[in-house]
């Protein structure tokens, strides 16, 4: 049984990107690091996951547009298309 509850959405998106705060300790190139890591692997076990290609593609855009070493909660700016920083 589940819940689904979620940290990510209870605590990130509450307390670093809506109050813009993007101060979760975790940067973003780590991030992006991890989540091609995934994305490497289920390619090289031949897994369709388009979602795990789609998230990998995001941060791909985010890293590019932002850097390495902003927070990994600021990746939101880089998807914004209203966003003068991206």
């Amino acid at each position: 049984v589940s819940t689904g509850r979620n940290f990510n959405t209870e605590v990130v998106l509450q307390e670093h990107v809506v109050n813009r705060k993007y101060a979760t300790g975790f940067s973003l190139g780590l991030l992006a690091k991890d989540v091609g890591i995934a994305a490497d692997l289920m390619r090289s076990v031949n897994l369709d996951a388009p979602v795990a290609a789609q998230v990998n593609e995001r941060y791909k855009t985010a890293l590019a547009r932002l850097g390495t070493a902003r927070d990994n909660s600021e990746a939101i700016l880089a998807w914004d298309n209203n966003n003068q920083e991206s």
